[in-house]
């Protein structure tokens, strides 16, 4: 579960007590923003936590080791009035550790909610879910009622969760259940001793492609089957004749080795708690690389993917040519072999090859594979030894091997190759090479499996959510889910060009200007583009009554607000002006690139990038779990509180109701002012930054809606 980061609360001041197994709690923290708690867990690492005053309500217990001596915060933030379908009953809970790490812990959680809210909904107790909030999307849990209002469930932290309360439900229909998993070179635990000394981790590269002796690893992706699985069966179905090939369980995955040429199927049963049964098989086609043709160059782009045979009457799903030139740009890129092996210092350490070239498993067996490892003649002095044709990031070190087996070309060429992460994680996660910077979050990745998979059933969520969706968006295409069999998340190579087509920095696939539906404005977004692609309001603001999707492009350009008829002069963001763009502080960290998106990881090292530049005389600062710039963003955050208590006071509803869409009064006058402010609101508040993006244009609004609204 991903941090939740950037929600307002209402201004308070508190005080907390509560008990820790073995640890004690420090004050609370007040940034006239949120409730946050911090507490020290002892030594026995158990965590029981009973919180008052404004936590009352909340419990948390926990008891493992690995949490002995950590220091984990309980935050309070207000929620959206509906997120993802679902009424919030509650405010925002994160609980997270004071160190980001990879790790979760087990904890059972109990929230507060509003019955009041519940029953003005039409909801009764038993309707009260546990949930947790990942962006935008929300995951029901098996819920516990307890005896009064409130609602527990067995979790994982770090994570946000909130009571809520679903009037609508889907079931689904995607099919997929078979995922493939990925080994890295940061990750692999197995390793070779290759002729020349150095030790080489074994890494699979999650395709359904490969190459003798290279480990496939299977798991259930229970988020596409539905529901919570309860028993499940792995079968090697089928496999080459005289292959000694078995499966290998580890918990709810399975994996297995090919040690003959050929296609082995693997078949996967499993039953739901509610009943659904489902079967699904993947074939595994265990393959060669191909011969060197005497050009230097793979034989992908000399026997089809020169351009030679391109035409217009043959193209993929996403409208491209199929056999359109790749080798051009491919050999100028950065996979390309000039590149990614003639430009590396380490074309004597057999270390680099794994991922400066194609096919190097040296795990001394199967010479038949003829990968580079097996071509290297010299492995003292290793330089330009091995097969020229396999130097460099080829086809089929990204789609696998495809030569050796007697299928036939178009049985075992590449079908449907997945837009998912898993073969550019087999090297781009790796930070601790010299001049490498990968650090990587897969927050993107598992955009399609969000709201339990239903954004990947739902074809206005599917354009953003995944990575077939926003493939069909990037080529102004209609991709939908009923027309996609397989559904990725937003892999790497969704906004990366792995063939280097695009020519542009770091092989992004779009730069340039980019036209919002508001106001049909264009903004200058330069390598931002592809995330203004998705972090836009999808249609033209202001729409009074309702609540906007994603506002970030919107806000950052000072358009989209309720300005009540005001004509408004710059309203901009100011780091427009500077060329500072989303990745700018979003990827990069001590003036290092980072895949790691969240601003909440490694702030010091971000604000590291602030002061870099020549624009700010007064140092960013990050406090208690957000940034500020000299007092602005704190003061964005209260007027938000203010207008939010104006808001419930007016339209009589409790005062910690969450800001709803719309409201209705016996006074026109007053309905309309609360519309008007209602929106405003809702709008900064999808904006998520907490007005850090553009707080001069925050403040305008607020106080615009405040003074209406006071006004009546």
């Amino acid at each position: 579960m991903r941090f939740i980061k950037f929600l307002f609360v209402a201004l308070s001041l508190f005080s907390l007590t509560a008990c820790l197994g073995g640890g004690d709690v420090k004050s609370s923290i007040n940034d006239d923003t949120r409730i946050i708690v911090s507490a020290q867990v002892g030594a026995d690492g158990k965590l029981n936590y009973v919180g008052t005053g404004e936590m009352e309500g909340v419990s948390i217990t926990a008891d493992t080791e690995e949490l002995a001596g950590k220091t984990v915060y309980i935050e309070k933030s207000e929620s959206s009035y509906s997120v993802d379908g679902y009424v919030s009953l509650s405010p925002v809970y994160t609980v997270s550790l004071a160190e980001k790490e990879s790790a979760v812990f087990l904890a059972k959680i109990t929230l507060p909610y509003s019955a009041n809210i519940l029953a003005s909904e039409g909801g009764a107790a038993p309707d009260s879910k546990f949930c947790s909030l990942s962006g935008s999307s929300v995951t029901e849990f098996t819920t516990i009622h307890g005896s009064g209002s409130d609602v527990a469930a067995q979790t994982t932290f770090p994570g946000s969760f909130f009571a809520g309360y679903k009037k609508q439900t889907s079931e689904s229909t995607v099919s997929g259940i078979i995922k493939l998993k990925t080994v890295s070179y940061a990750a692999a635990t197995a390793s070779f001793t290759d002729p020349a000394g150095k030790t080489i981790p074994n890494t699979s590269r999650g395709t359904d492609h490969v190459q003798l002796g290279e480990k496939v690893i299977f798991d259930i992706d229970e988020v596409v089957f539905g529901e919570t699985v309860t028993s499940y069966s792995w079968t090697l179905t089928s496999k080459p004749v005289g292959s000694a090939s078995t499966l290998t369980y580890s918990s709810t995955g399975a994996s297995f080795a090919p040690d003959i040429v050929g296609s082995y199927t693997v078949s996967l049963t499993l039953n739901g708690v509610n009943g659904k049964t489902m079967t699904e098989t993947k074939k595994i086609l265990a393959l060669n690389y191909t011969a060197d043709t005497g050009s230097g160059s793979a034989m992908c782009y000399i026997e089809c993917h020169s351009g030679v045979w391109a035409s217009a009457n043959q193209t993929d799903k996403y409208g491209r040519e199929l056999l359109r030139d790749l080798l051009t740009p491919w050999s100028i890129s950065a996979h390309g072999a000039i590149k990614a092996y003639g430009d590396i210092s380490g074309q004597n350490d057999s270390t680099c090859y794994q991922c400066h070239a194609t096919g190097f498993k040296p795990d001394g067996t199967y010479a038949a594979a003829a990968g580079f490892d097996k071509k290297v003649t010299n492995w003292t002095t290793m330089a330009n030894t091995g097969a020229t044709h396999l130097q460099g990031v080829t086809c089929e070190a990204c789609h696998g091997p495809n030569a050796g087996s007697s299928e036939g070309f178009f049985d075992k060429h590449y079908k449907k190759t997945p837009v998912n992460s898993n073969v550019c994680l087999t090297c781009h996660d790796y930070e601790n090479v010299a001049s490498h910077s990968f650090k990587y979050s897969d927050v993107h990745d598992k955009s399609h499996t969000l709201a339990s998979g239903n954004v990947a059933r739902n074809a206005a969520c599917f354009k953003c959510h995944t990575g077939e969706g926003m493939m069909g968006r990037l080529f102004d295409l209609d991709i939908t889910p009923s027309n996609t069999e397989t559904i990725s998340g937003i892999g790497c190579s969704v906004c990366h060009d792995p063939h280097g087509e695009s020519g542009l920095d770091s092989q992004i696939r779009v730069s340039g200007n980019y036209t919002l539906p508001t106001g049909n404005t264009t903004a200058n977004t330069g390598n931002s583009k592809l995330c203004y692609y998705c972090h836009n309001a999808e249609v033209a603001l202001p729409a009074v009554g309702s609540i906007p999707h994603n506002t970030q492009a919107e806000f950052m350009q000072g358009i989209g607000g309720y300005v009540y008829g005001q004509t408004l002069g710059f309203t901009k963001s100011v780091h427009t002006l500077q060329s500072v763009q989303c990745a700018t502080c979003h990827m990069k960290e001590n003036g290092k690139a980072t895949h790691e998106l969240d601003m909440h990881d490694n702030p010091t090292g971000r604000i590291t990038n602030c002061l870099g530049s020549s624009c700010h005389t007064t140092s960013p600062t990050y406090v208690d779990g957000h940034y500020e710039y000299d007092g602005r963003v704190a003061a964005v955050r209260a007027k938000m509180s203010q207008l939010k208590a104006a808001i419930n006071a007016k339209a009589g509803e409790a005062a910690d109701a969450a800001v709803k869409a719309s409201y209705s009064t016996s006074t026109p006058a007053l309905t309309t002012a609360l519309n008007r402010a209602a929106y405003n609101y809702n709008y900064l508040l999808m904006d998520r930054s907490g007005g850090f993006h553009n707080p001069g244009y925050a403040t305008t609004l607020l106080d615009l809606s405040l003074a209406d609204l006071a006004a009546n």
